[in-house]
């Protein structure tokens, strides 16, 4: 489907200003966004979408609630931006999607208002608010955001428009005698949700509670004596509880202060046991081709720890840092899930990445690495996440903080994979390496994105590992 995708025409649409003593974002089709801070650092950001009329009592008394948790919150006009998310064309494919917009909004105004590090965003709705929510979150790829908690979900609700098909699959279908959709549960959906039910409004419990039973991690919670349209002091207390289970942190590791996902292996295979697979992802985050590489190493019995670079190079890093971080992970889980064989994986701005790093750590930090595969690198790399970077807005030609990517990785001390797609050779350093190079290139098929072939391209790397451990060419 041609999906239509709020992003505004250009950063400069994104500006924090003052109005009338409140703070505001202005951000494209989202429109005037309300930003309410907590004293101190935020220890969670909440995108609060409101009903369909737009900020009322209850938006009020669900921000204040949030403040108080330490939370900073992003207020969303769901009425407006439903109005504005129309598919601009009317052909057969035409849907709307609106989960990376989230996303995408969460990311410039965390970036934009200045907080010290990305905060995973938690969505929040009431009314159409939470139908939009749920539907953005399940649009979205895994893990992309915490969780998501809603006021007076309706599964009956219907959507104008067609819903794009999401990461996770489906969510919504053609609705019976209307020519809307109404919301399903993907198969593959993996999100935390709550959803509080006010027993004075229309929904009713068994619909909801049918609705709820296909999402494995989401429960239902009725409040008996709460309506969207009533005071808002009977939604407060489950509310408040709902938000501290999901906003709640896990417990402490040794490597809490990196953004890392793990992906234990599913069953060991002939030849896996002996692996560890680290993904450094694109400046996505962990999404679509991060995950599904990392998916298919999982099924091929290899465990798999991604690292979103998204979130760490949020502030600026040095390549000495890297390495080190880097060198940080691979001890731990080496000896945490016993592996001695380490294939390293990156992808576009974790390839450009992922040479410096290697490069930096030491001998024995490097020692066991098989591969360093990289995926579509860039000519030149800041160490600091941009979001302007995703509009083309920025020219690394002539910034004096990016660094040349093809000369590291002509001094790569490990065996060293560089796959790029035909159709962004004017933009990889791949092309950069010359004929004698030690690392191997492989032109695939495809852009930046392979074509989205992304079962062919982890064989390709699986097939390279394998090689290079026996010390043939990768």
């Amino acid at each position: 489907m041609s999906a239509i995708r709020l992003v505004p025409a250009c950063a400069g649409l994104l500006a924090a200003s003052l109005a009338a003593g409140a703070e505001t974002l202005e951000y494209g089709r989202f429109g005037t966004v309300s930003v309410t801070r907590p004293a101190g650092e935020p220890r969670a950001v909440a995108v609060l979408a409101s009903d369909a009329a737009g900020p009322g009592a209850l938006d009020a008394a669900l921000t204040e609630a949030l403040r108080a948790r330490g939370t900073l919150v992003l207020g969303v006009d769901a009425g407006r931006l439903w109005r504005q998310a129309r598919p601009e064309d009317d052909g057969a494919d035409a849907c709307t999607f609106i989960g990376w917009d989230f996303e995408a909004f969460a990311q410039y105004a965390e970036k934009t208002l200045g907080l010290a590090d990305y905060r995973q965003p938690l969505l929040v709705g009431s009314g159409l608010g939470a139908q939009l929510v749920w539907a953005a979150a399940a649009q979205s790829t895994i893990n992309t955001f915490r969780g998501v908690l809603t006021l007076g979900f309706d599964p009956a609700w219907t959507s104008q428009w067609p819903l794009c098909d999401g990461d996770q699959g489906r969510v919504a279908q053609a609705a019976a005698g209307s020519p809307g959709e109404h919301l399903v549960p993907p198969p593959q959906l993996r999100i935390r949700w709550t959803t509080l039910r006010g027993g004075a409004d229309g929904v009713t419990d068994a619909a909801l509670q049918a609705f709820v039973a296909q999402v494995p991690r989401a429960h239902a919670v009725d409040v008996p004596d709460a309506a969207l349209a009533g005071v808002p002091t009977p939604w407060l207390a489950p509310f408040g509880d709902a938000w501290e289970a999901l906003a709640t942190p896990a417990p402490t590791t040794a490597l809490a202060d990196l953004p890392l996902i793990e992906l234990p292996a599913q069953a060991t295979q002939r030849g896996s046991a002996d692996w560890l697979a680290v993904i450094l992802s694109g400046d996505g985050g962990w999404a679509d081709i991060d995950r599904e590489l990392g998916e298919r190493f999982q099924a091929a019995g290899i465990p798999v720890v991604g690292f979103n670079m998204l979130k760490y190079l949020w502030r600026a890093r040095s390549p000495e840092e890297a390495g080190r971080d880097l060198e940080r992970v691979l001890a731990h889980y080496r000896s945490a899930w016993d592996r001695r064989r380490v294939l390293l994986v990156g992808y576009s701005l974790g390839a450009d990445i992922l040479p410096f790093a290697v490069n930096r750590m030491s001998p024995a930090g490097r020692d066991g690495v098989a591969l360093a595969a990289l995926l579509a690198p860039s000519r030149r790399v800041e160490f600091e996440f941009h979001p302007w970077d995703w509009i083309g807005a920025s020219d690394d030609s002539h910034n004096p903080r990016a660094l040349l990517v093809a000369p590291e990785l002509l001094q790569l001390a490990v065996p060293a994979l560089c796959v790029y797609g035909v159709e962004d050779e004017d933009d990889t350093a791949c092309v950069e390496l010359g004929s004698n190079a030690r690392p191997t290139v492989l032109r695939l098929p495809g852009g930046h994105h392979f074509d989205e072939n992304y079962r062919a391209l982890a064989e390709r790397v699986l097939d390279a590992a394998q090689r290079a451990a026996t010390g043939a060419t990768p």
